[in-house]
C-alpha cells in the first residue's frame, strides 16, 4: 500500500533537545540549570521533618544566636558548640530574620528558613560547576555537567539539610574555576569578560568564604589540587622540581591578605572572647579526631565511600570510568611539560612526537585542552595533509551523542608562556 511506504521522520530524543536549547548561549544554560536544580530540590523542602542530628543542632544554635543577639559565640543549650566556624550560623540567622521580616508564622520554629542556605548554596554548587567547567570544555559540556550535579542524589539530600556541606560546595567549585582559569592561562576574552582581578577575587573570596564555613577543608582541596598539577608539570630532567609558577596569575600577595581582612575579624573576636577554645575544640578535636580515625560511628573500611560515591553521585558516575580512560590516553600523547609550554617539543628534538591534529595546533599541557576532542600535540611541521584531514574523535559518542554537538572550534585555549 502507498501509505506503507510514508516514511515518518524520527523524533528528536528530548534530553539532546534540552541540551541543544540550553547550550546555546549561557543564559539559557543558567536558566535551565537553575529550573532543574529546583524541581530536584523544592520537593519535600518545607514539609519534611528535620531528619538528622546536626541538622538539629545548626538551627538549634542559630536560634539561641538570634534569640540572645551575641553572633560572635556559637552555643547549643548551655554547652559552647566550637565544631565549625560560625559561617553557616550567620547564613540561617539571616535567613530567618529575613523571613521573620516577611510575615512567616513561628519563624525561629519554622526548619525550612534554616535550610533556606543549603538551597541556595546547592543551587549556586550547580551553577559554578558549569562555570568551573567552561575553563576546560564547551559550553554542551559543561551544561551536561551542571545537569548531573543538580540530579546527583548526594546534593539533593545536602539541599534538604540546614548544614554547611551545600555552601561548602559553593565555594569549592568557586575555587576550582578560578584556579583552573589561572592555571590555563586564559585571557580577559577567553574568560567570559573577567577582567585580570576578577578571577583572583574570585578565588580568595571563596578561600574565605570556605574557612568560615568549615574551616580548613577548602584549604586542603586546593592544596591537593595544586600539589598535584606541581607534580605533573614538573620539567623533564629535573624531577624533583615541582613548576608551580601560574600561581602568581591568582595574585597570592595581595589574595592572601584579602583573605584574612574576611575570616580574621570574626576569629579575633572569638578568641578575645573564650581564647583557645575554638582551635583546640575545633581543629584539636573535632578535625583531627575525624582525620585520625571513625567519628560518631562514621567508621567504615577502605574503599566504602568510593563504593557508596557510585550511588551518591549517580548519574555521574556512569562518566568516571570513560574519562579516566579518555584522560591517560591524552596524557599518554603530551608531549612535554606545564600549561605554559606551547611547543616543548622545541626543546626536546629528540622525542618521537605523535603525528595526528585536529583542525588547529593545540597547547600541551595537563589540563590545557578541552576535553571532547583530545588531539594530539604536534608542531607545524609535523604535520601532512593525512594528518589534518583525519577527524578527531570525540570518547563521548559512546553516550549517545549528548556531548558530539558542540562548539569545540570556538573552545580552543592559548595557554601564556610561563618563560
Amino acid at each position: 500500500m502507498a501509505t506503507d511506504s510514508i516514511h515518518k521522520p524520527a523524533r528528536t530524543p528530548w534530553l539532546p533537545a534540552i541540551i541543544d536549547f540550553a547550550s546555546a548561549s549561557h543564559g539559557r544554560a543558567a536558566a535551565v540549570l537553575v529550573v532543574v536544580a529546583l524541581l530536584a530540590f523544592v520537593p519535600g523542602f518545607f514539609q519534611i521533618q528535620p531528619v538528622d542530628r546536626d541538622e538539629a543542632r545548626f538551627a538549634q544554635a542559630t536560634k539561641q544566636m538570634i534569640e540572645s543577639g551575641d553572633y560572635v559565640d556559637i552555643r547549643f543549650q548551655d554547652e559552647a558548640r566550637y565544631k565549625k566556624p560560625v559561617g553557616i550560623y550567620w547564613l540561617q540567622a539571616a535567613a530567618v530574620k529575613f523571613g521573620e521580616r516577611l510575615g512567616v508564622p513561628r519563624a525561629h520554629t519554622t526548619i525550612a528558613l534554616y535550610r533556606i542556605p543549603s538551597l541556595l548554596g546547592a543551587i549556586g554548587g550547580v551553577l559554578l560547576t558549569y562555570w568551573a567547567a567552561l575553563a576546560f570544555v564547551s559550553r554542551r559540556a559543561a551544561f551536561l555537567a551542571g545537569l548531573m550535579m543538580a540530579a546527583s542524589i548526594l546534593l539533593g539530600v545536602e539541599a534538604r539539610l540546614a548544614k554547611t556541606d551545600a555552601m561548602l560546595l559553593l565555594t569549592c567549585a568557586a575555587a576550582m574555576g578560578a584556579l583552573g582559569r589561572a592555571y590555563l592561562g586564559q585571557r580577559e576574552q577567553d574568560n567570559g569578560g573577567l577582567s585580570g582581578w576578577a578571577v583572583p577575587a574570585i578565588f580568595w573570596s571563596a578561600l574565605a568564604g570556605g574557612i568560615l564555613l568549615k574551616g580548613p577543608l577548602i584549604l586542603m582541596f586546593i592544596a591537593l589540587t595544586i600539589v598535584t598539577l606541581a607534580i605533573l608539570d614538573r620539567p623533564a630532567g629535573w624531577p624533583w622540581r615541582l613548576k608551580a609558577d601560574w600561581l602568581w596569575r591568582l595574585r597570592p600577595l595581595p589574595g592572601v591578605l584579602w583573605m584574612f581582612l574576611l575570616v580574621l575579624p570574626w576569629f579575633i573576636a572569638i578568641m578575645a572572647r573564650n581564647g583557645w577554645s575554638f582551635f583546640s575544640e575545633s581543629i584539636g578535636h573535632d578535625l583531627a579526631a575525624k582525620v585520625g580515625g571513625a567519628q560518631e560511628t562514621h567508621g567504615a573500611p577502605p574503599g566504602y565511600y568510593l563504593t557508596l560515591a557510585t550511588l551518591s553521585l549517580w548519574p555521574a558516575t556512569l562518566y568516571v570510568l570513560p574519562s579516566l580512560r579518555a584522560a591517560l590516553a591524552r596524557r599518554s600523547t603530551v608531549v612535554g611539560s606545564g600549561p605554559g609550554n606551547l611547543h616543548p617539543q622545541a626543546d626536546a628534538p629528540d622525542r618521537t612526537i605523535p603525528r595526528r591534529v585536529a583542525s588547529s595546533p593545540r597547547p600541551c599541557g595537563a589540563l590545557s585542552r578541552p576535553l571532547q576532542s583530545a588531539p594530539r600535540c604536534v608542531t607545524p611541521d609535523s604535520a601532512t595533509p593525512a594528518d589534518s584531514a583525519a577527524p578527531a574523535q570525540s570518547p563521548a559518542r559512546e553516550f549517545g551523542g549528548i556531548l558530539d554537538r558542540s562548539d569545540q572550534p570556538n573552545r580552543a585555549r592559548r595557554i601564556e608562556s610561563h618563560r
